[in-house]
């Protein structure tokens, strides 16, 4: 995938995702998504083996729940995507991430069925943005009353990632 300018995709998108973006870096795109997926395997399923189930404190989310939190975000932020890629102009609603945690139940599944089901949603996001069109990268729409291109769906997405591995590795390592 060819270069792009990182700061246009912040512009293009609402001022709560910028963090997320920048944290995507300006690297290649599709290959970021793709070594999430083993870098995902790797902290998730060996480094957190033992934590899967540690809060760090009261009311945050186990690294379970994390994993869980993230293949959510997937679906969600691709789906919006495959919308405004097709040009759909159907203002899309937010999502409260707190109440999707606290109904999925993710720490009565196991890590390795976790794990798959976020390779297979961040597969399906590589494949849809592999197919698009630079012209439908930056298209937009508005989800959660915000204008959002697509390119900075993903980017976000990734940036996402990112931090809450960040998170988790931070806390967990204090406790080593």
């Amino acid at each position: 995938m060819e270069k792009v300018d990182i700061e246009r995709v912040v512009a293009s998108a609402p001022a709560y995702y910028h963090n997320y973006i920048r944290k995507a870096g300006e690297g290649d795109l599709l290959e970021s998504m793709e070594s999430q997926i083993e870098e995902a395997r790797d902290f998730f399923g060996i480094q957190c083996h033992d934590l899967r189930d540690f809060r760090y404190a009261p009311g945050k989310w186990t690294p379970t729940e994390v994993l869980g939190h993230l293949t959510d975000s997937e679906r969600i932020f691709q789906y919006r995507a495959v919308r405004f890629a097709r040009n759909d102009k159907t203002e899309l609603p937010g999502y409260e991430e707190n109440d999707y945690v606290a109904a999925a139940n993710f720490t009565a599944r196991g890590m390795e069925s976790l794990l798959d089901e976020f390779e297979y949603m961040r597969r399906a996001g590589i494949v849809l943005l592999s197919s698009l069109t630079e012209e439908e990268r930056w298209r937009s729409g508005i989800a959660n009353g915000n204008p959002i291109s697509v390119y900075a769906l993903f980017y976000a997405n990734v940036g996402h990632f990112n931090h809450h591995v960040g998170v988790v590795r931070v806390k967990s390592e204090k406790l080593q």
